[in-house]
């Protein structure tokens, strides 16, 4: 029995990998018929997008996100220019989508945490101010897709950016402490009793 349900997961997962693969090069022969190309040296926009895909579907062990991701397009007369903006404001996404994470998480245990109203409220506002520590502090982030096009005289590149969820979150979480501790000590212990 359990060889059976071993061997249906095998079969699943071969399937759906290879639906992930016949869609991801349907979608790279529209976006190259869009102008879309690879800079050389970079894997091909297919396996890109199947990569993509791939991250998009893990979960971590506790059916969280396993990662935070990031899609932004940047314009510019030249490839690094353009790349670097892109670059820039997918990280700014990314900064955000660890800050709300950590929002949410700061609000749920809130409710039932045992620390004063005034310092919850206080460690709030705190968190509420900290997005640019927390994209000052971003690491590890690494590029799942890179793409570019020329129109005209201008660049314009395409960059999906990923981190791991988990790291992230603890990064962030130690970088606000160590952070607020400079301030109020007495916070910094009430921030962690709520990461």
């Amino acid at each position: 029995m359990a060889t059976a349900l071993l061997v249906a997961a095998v079969a699943n997962a071969q399937t759906t990998g290879k639906e992930v693969d016949r869609s991801s090069r349907s979608e790279a022969k529209a976006l190259e018929q869009e102008g879309w190309a690879v800079m050389q040296g970079n894997p091909p926009l297919a396996q890109q997008l199947a990569e993509s895909r791939r991250i998009g579907q893990e979960v971590a062990a506790d059916d969280a996100q396993r990662y935070f991701t990031a899609t932004s397009t940047g314009s510019a007369g030249n490839y690094t220019a353009a790349k670097q903006i892109a670059d820039c404001r997918a990280r700014e996404e990314l900064a955000e989508s660890i800050h709300n994470a950590i929002t949410r998480k700061i609000n749920d245990r809130a409710a039932t945490s045992a620390l004063d109203s005034k310092d919850i409220d206080a460690i709030k506002e705190y968190v509420s101010a900290s997005r640019s520590l927390i994209l000052s502090q971003l690491q590890d982030v690494s590029s799942v897709i890179e793409i570019y096009r020329e129109k005209g005289k201008t660049c314009e590149v395409k960059v999906q950016l990923k981190v791991d969820a988990a790291q992230a979150l603890k990064n962030a979480g130690r970088t606000l402490q160590n952070d607020l501790s400079n301030r109020s000590p007495s916070l910094a212990a009430g921030l962690v009793k709520l990461l």
